[in-house]
């Protein structure tokens, strides 16, 4: 948690690479491969080496969600988020169960596609606005509304709200954990929802913030009058194309549910 944290002062670009597709994504791939088709679910299955690691898992999904609630920097922020959800996947995968691996691998595609969004309007903002803390953004809506709204629409999928992308995976997640008919079961479904609420919370205190001032509320920082706009479209091209790809993907999450689980032979 503490170099990905540091890797945020990097440029958005590679910051996004790192947290959507990249490093992150193949620690939590090895993890997969080492413990699915290395050790295998049957040796590990309802020993000790399974509840510790999923309950490590458990605990990082909501201490990340709680620190990323803390956390006032944008990039930090959103970096606290992507070690909560990395645990997302890593619980599906110590469920040991196929259902649980389809559910993670699911999550994994989803967060990918929202997270690059969410990383490429926070360098949005930074390169009209020159703002990187949360409350600096507040009343900033007006003067980027593509942007602030691809925000939304990816914070929406993260949180979980259906019928968008994060809803699928989440509810895939919390069924395949209370599934195992265990108390550790029941610990992760619990720990979801409040990673869901907590989600909420740091997402759209920054959209509301955004698009709902508070009244005779001035903004925080001085804004150029020709800063007051969205970027050009070589910026918010790309992210209206993830914008409405997210929304695909939640729309058509049943294929791509399908389709995994075939690959699996779920």
């Amino acid at each position: 948690h503490k170099w990905l944290l540091r890797a945020s002062v990097a440029p958005t670009p590679v910051t996004a690479l790192l947290h959507a597709v990249a490093v992150v994504k193949a620690g939590v791939f090895a993890v997969t491969r080492l413990t699915w088709y290395g050790y295998g679910p049957a040796l590990l299955r309802g020993s000790w080496a399974q509840y510790l690691v999923m309950g490590v898992a458990i605990f990082t999904i909501v201490y990340g969600s709680s620190k990323a609630l803390r956390t006032k920097h944008l990039k930090r922020r959103l970096a606290w988020s992507t070690i909560s959800n990395l645990s997302y996947v890593l619980l599906g995968v110590t469920t040991l169960t196929t259902a649980g691996l389809a559910a993670g691998m699911v999550h994994m595609i989803f967060h990918a596609v929202l997270k690059i969004t969410l990383f490429f309007c926070v360098g949005a903002i930074h390169y009209k606005l020159h703002r990187d803390f949360v409350p600096d953004v507040e009343g900033c809506g007006v003067l980027m509304p593509i942007v602030f709204g691809c925000f939304a629409t990816a914070s929406l999928g993260l949180m979980g709200v259906p019928p968008l992308a994060g809803f699928t995976s989440k509810w895939m997640l919390a069924t395949s954990a209370v599934g195992l008919g265990e108390w550790i079961g029941y610990l992760a479904a619990a720990a979801l929802i409040l990673s869901a609420l907590l989600t909420a919370l740091y997402l759209m205190q920054i959209v509301l913030l955004a698009f709902f001032p508070r009244q005779n509320r001035q903004l925080t920082v001085r804004v150029p009058r020709q800063a007051r706009r969205d970027p050009g479209i070589r910026m918010t091209l790309p992210l209206i194309t993830l914008s409405v790809g997210s929304v695909a993907l939640g729309l058509g999450a049943n294929a791509l549910v399908g389709t995994i689980q075939t690959l699996l032979g779920a």
